[in-house]
């Protein structure tokens, strides 16, 4: 089991490449090699995500369940940022693999 860390923000105003400071959630939830949603995780379209997994870890968007093989990719101690687009608002579901 390993562990995936996020934060949601929002993209920047006058620099739509990075995120603004303006924060909206953040948190932590223990990852398994069973699909999961991570737990207080729900993005909204034009929020930006980001998500460091401690172990290999694959995700999908919008209610979809990951699963290894599928979706993105995250490797160990990593960090990933991804801006929610509009099909891909609501939960967010993790595995390891």
């Amino acid at each position: 089991m390993g562990t995936v860390n996020w934060t949601v923000t929002n993209y920047g105003a006058k620099f739509p490449t990075v995120s603004s400071s303006g924060y909206a959630a953040s948190g932590s939830f223990t990852s398994s090699a069973s699909a999961a949603n991570i737990t207080s995780l729900s993005p909204r379209p034009g929020n930006v995500v980001s998500i460091t997994a401690l172990q290999g870890t694959w995700i999908r968007f919008g209610g979809t369940a990951a699963a290894v093989g599928s979706g993105h990719y995250i490797p160990a101690n990593q960090t990933r940022d991804f801006e929610v687009q509009q099909g891909d608002a609501g939960t967010v579901s993790a595995i390891e693999g």
